[in-house]
């Protein structure tokens, strides 16, 4: 991310965003991140949007926090947390103001990401690891157990265009989308599929 002309690289560690100068290495800021009962689990990525970051974890909720520079130093103040959801695995997609996400309960979800407030939640039963990705007018999920989900992006409702079991093999690798091609690789192969 980029406050006030100063570049900086986020990470989450298991108890704290950290970051770092992208020039020197030197740590600017710190923010303790909530630690949830049971197992901690912080696989996601921040999530960026010019000086507020989105993060979330296992047993964790989702937390955005917003990033200002007061002279040489910054400050970090969080802006709203939601516990009704968290992710095991995947990172949410931010699109058009609303955070979507597989939750570790194996549900898709949609959060404001003004607000904090949940949009929607799904009850279908997915999987908690899984792949999402932005693909432009539609928003691409695609589970271990092979569930490829297409849904349209929509803060008032789950809007799922697409249900589909692709395989009975179990997917861990991201699709690559290209066009109107889609490359998903399970635990043997490399598959093409093309949209019409």
């Amino acid at each position: 991310m980029s406050i006030d002309g100063s570049k900086q690289i986020v990470f989450q560690a298991q108890t704290k965003l950290v970051s770092f100068d992208l020039k020197d290495g030197r740590q600017l800021w710190e923010f303790a991140t909530p630690v949830g009962s049971g197992m901690v689990q912080k696989a996601t990525s921040p999530i960026v949007d010019q000086n507020k970051i989105y993060f979330t974890g296992l047993n964790n909720g989702f937390t955005a926090i917003e990033i200002k520079k007061d002279g040489g130093s910054f400050t970090v103040n969080k802006l709203w947390s939601n516990p009704d959801f968290s992710t095991s695995f995947s990172t949410p997609v931010l699109k058009d103001g609303f955070l979507y996400g597989l939750s570790n309960k194996n549900r898709l979800f949609c959060i404001n990401s003004g607000t904090g407030q949940t949009a929607w939640a799904d009850e279908t039963a997915l999987q908690n690891f899984g792949s999402i990705v932005d693909g432009g007018s539609v928003i691409i999920v695609l589970t271990s157990n092979s569930n490829f989900v297409v849904l349209r992006p929509d803060g008032q409702k789950y809007n799922q265009i697409a249900l589909i079991k692709l395989i009975e093999s179990s997917i861990y690798a991201h699709p690559i989308l290209s066009g109107n091609r889609i490359y998903i690789k399970d635990k043997e192969s490399l598959t093409l599929f093309t949209v019409n």
